[in-house]
């Protein structure tokens, strides 16, 4: 078995709390549901220029946002939905960065994510107080940066590059089936976490598995 290098992780879901769609983040944010509507809402969101790829800066697309709700949405009602989709660190988030550096095995983010959501979880002035874990990453690379959003293999190949490690010394955990398949593709090991059942436990176990810390 060829040693694990290093450990890419998604953030949203696997190592903090937060929400998997538009009309999840809109509930985290007190709005009531309304299936059919954001049905049809998200489909026009999809139309906009993308965030994650950095095709337009935050501020741009909350604008987009409440043209796209016809009347529903002030500028504040969409801060307020884009801004619930990221809770908390996950309890026992902590652990896995204790075992990791132990071990001595370095650690990256690979995230799809806007600006504003990166600027939240890593360059903003509470980033490192409110998510202490994310701050110990020793790589970072989003696709708002990249121009490409996983599971294009662009975006795998970023990492490869920047840090130079091949993919058969990569371990990677996403919460999204899709993503994982990619990495694997790319001759990643990769494993999918489920946000559900206690994200930092599973990815311990994993580590476990993988032999990357015992």
């Amino acid at each position: 078995m060829t040693p694990i290098r290093l450990v890419v992780f998604d953030v949203g879901s696997v190592l903090v709390d937060a929400g998997r769609s538009w009309q999840e983040d809109a509930a985290r944010a007190g709005f009531p549901p309304d299936v059919a509507w954001w049905e049809e809402f998200e489909r026009r969101l999809a139309a906009l220029p993308s965030r994650t790829r950095g095709e337009i800066d935050n501020e741009s697309f909350l604008r987009l946002f409440v043209e796209a709700s016809r009347g529903r949405f002030s500028i504040e009602d969409a801060r307020r939905i884009t801004a619930a989709t990221l809770g908390s660190e996950y309890p026992g988030v902590d652990h896995v960065f204790d075992a990791l550096a132990v071990a001595g095995v370095a650690t990256a983010a690979l995230c799809n994510l806007n600006d504003a959501d990166w600027r939240h979880l890593f360059d903003g002035p509470d980033a490192a107080q409110e998510y202490p874990s994310l701050a110990r990453m020793q790589h970072r690379f989003g696709s708002h940066e990249l121009s490409v959003a996983k599971p294009d293999p662009g975006a795998y190949r970023a990492v490869e590059a920047g840090t130079a490690i091949a993919p058969e010394s990569i371990l990677f955990f996403d919460d999204r089936i899709e993503n994982v398949e990619a990495a694997r593709e790319r001759g990643w090991t990769a494993e999918r976490v489920d946000p559900r059942a206690d994200p930092p436990a599973q990815i311990l176990g994993w580590l476990r598995y993988h032999e990357v810390i015992s």
